[in-house]
């Protein structure tokens, strides 16, 4: 598929995000790069993709969006305005299916096609199973440690 844009959304794991991004704008050449976040967050992954990218790439920022809905309603906006008809869109393997179903809905009505492309990360499933973990660990290490003390 001759893709027209690749959509990298804002949020956690940004710079995983970019660098998943940068790689697939580096097989799409002509393709150019949209990035849709907050004001802040699309400044930052302006400059993190023009260092990575280079010189010669139309960037385009969606600067308006807040949440995943606001990515898909904008990111459709901007499609019709300039005639896109195959997108890429990258976000975290964690916040895939959300964005999957999402962008789905948004463009429902629209002849567009999408493939999307995770980036790497860190389930947060796992992380908080961790998280439980390592508190019982400190919980029974301060506990033995009581023991210890209260022993005669």
């Amino acid at each position: 598929m001759n893709i027209d844009s690749i959509v990298i959304l804002g949020g956690p794991e940004l710079e995983r995000r970019i660098r998943q991004g940068v790689a697939t704008a580096k097989q799409h050449p002509s393709a150019s790069v949209l990035l849709s976040g907050t004001p802040q967050e699309t400044m930052s992954m302006r400059r993190m993709v023009q260092d990575q990218l280079g010189d010669g790439w139309l960037i385009i920022e969606d600067g308006t969006s807040w949440s995943t809905v606001d990515n898909a309603v904008w990111t459709r906006g901007i499609c019709e305005e300039r005639h896109f008809m195959h997108l890429a869109v990258v976000t975290s393997e964690w916040h895939m299916p959300r964005t999957q179903a999402i962008f789905r809905w948004a463009f429902s009505q629209s002849p567009t096609q999408i493939i999307f492309i995770p980036a790497k990360s860190f389930d947060p499933r796992i992380r908080t199973w961790r998280l439980l973990e390592l508190g019982k660990w400190a919980l029974f290490c301060a506990s033995s440690r009581n023991d210890k003390e209260s022993a005669p």
